[in-house]
């Protein structure tokens, strides 16, 4: 079974759409390859992005705000 990505959730936020904007550069480390994420980059359920569903991830991570 293949690993989940590795995403920072503080480095995004989710929009009232349900959507995810990346609010500041940020890396995603996907097995052994880093992923370059530039500020302003927005992510949508089941739209994956090299191969990954960011926001999916995004809402499986605990938020770590409360």
């Amino acid at each position: 079974m293949p690993e989940q990505a590795i995403i920072s959730r503080d480095d995004f936020e989710k929009n009232p759409d349900g959507s995810w904007t990346c609010i500041k550069t940020s890396d995603i480390k996907n097995g052994g390859n880093i992923i370059r994420v530039n500020s302003g980059m927005i992510f949508k359920k089941s739209n994956p992005q090299w191969g990954i569903d960011v926001a999916e991830i995004l809402e499986q991570e605990p938020d770590e705000s409360k």
